[in-house]
């Protein structure tokens, strides 16, 4: 039986706009944070006319946005097998990698 995988393209135009306002956001990127507190600091980044935006991706999307994206990686606990594990929450932390600072 075939399976569908969701493949990774490029980025596309809207994606790469939610990363910027990620990157306009309060959000310290410095620290981890999980999809759905970058959804609400993306949501609170007005336009340029100061309107909301209207499309807006959901935590699952934003997540899978953040794994194409070569600025941030996962900042999860690692597992008995090496592999970056979830927290006990279920949500994967993201880091961004130019501002990891050591602990």
């Amino acid at each position: 039986m075939a399976r569908n995988y969701r493949r990774m393209y490029r980025m596309t135009r809207l994606e790469l706009q939610w990363l910027n306002c990620l990157e306009k956001s309060e959000l310290d990127t410095s620290s981890a944070f999980s999809p759905k507190e970058a959804l609400e600091a993306i949501k609170a980044v007005p336009l340029i006319g100061g309107t909301k935006r209207k499309t807006l991706p959901h935590s699952s999307r934003l997540a899978f946005i953040l794994r194409k994206s070569p600025e941030y990686e996962r900042a999860g606990f690692r597992g008995s097998n090496g592999e970056i594990t979830t927290n006990t929450h279920g949500t994967t932390q993201w880091i961004k990698v130019n501002d990891y600072k050591e602990i």
